[in-house]
């Protein structure tokens, strides 16, 4: 083959490959949001999201966010859940259910290790999935104060949930075994903490 040819068909096979990449990273524009993560595991949805409306992300909120403790966790957290414009209200909602979603995946996650744990962290384990059942019981019951604005109910409900999550991790350093739910707890604890947050801007 003429050596003019080969560059031509070198040239050609590196453009088609540069489409065909193209094509597979840069999302169709008119494809909906909610469209893009199916079949994302569930824990890395709301990132994503953030990701993906940040730039639509409401004025009021990035306000409101900027008063917690962490703004980012904050905003990626609750801006694909809270439609229109924003007040704290929407926003301690989306964050108190997003953490009761979270700690009902963290429980399922429980039972799991819990079934392919050694016996010595079998008991652990049991312990830890009804601590992690009693924080979904404290969002739900944070959630159900939300509406009369019982602000003393929502910090007690919020602050129990901190406190189940702490005992479980107490239970492994009794036991002198390293957590195997130590990214799990922190994020929830987030979720607890923004929340908490968020109660202490309501009026």
């Amino acid at each position: 083959m003429a050596p003019e040819n080969t560059i031509k068909l070198l040239f050609i096979t590196a453009l088609c490959f540069a489409i065909d990449v193209s094509a597979r990273i840069v999302p169709n524009s008119d494809e909906k949001p909610e469209n893009r993560y199916h079949g994302m595991p569930a824990e890395h949805k709301t990132e994503y999201l953030k990701s993906v409306d940040h730039a639509h992300v409401d004025s009021n909120l990035k306000n409101i966010c900027s008063k917690t403790d962490s703004p980012a966790f904050c905003l990626s957290s609750v801006s694909s859940f809270v439609k229109g414009r924003a007040t704290v209200d929407a926003a301690l909602d989306a964050s108190i259910r997003a953490g009761t979603s979270y700690a009902k995946y963290v429980g399922d996650q429980i039972k799991t290790l819990g079934q392919k744990s050694r016996p010595e962290e079998a008991s652990i384990y049991k312990d830890c999935s009804e601590f992690y059942q009693s924080a979904v019981d404290g969002f739900g019951e944070a959630l159900k104060a939300h509406p009369a604005h019982d602000i003393g109910r929502m910090n007690s409900e919020l602050s129990g949930v901190m406190t189940w999550i702490s005992t479980c991790d107490d239970e492994f350093d009794e036991a002198g075994i390293a957590s195997t739910l130590t990214v799990y707890a922190q994020k929830l604890r987030n979720f607890a903490g923004l929340s908490l947050s968020l109660v202490g801007q309501m009026k």
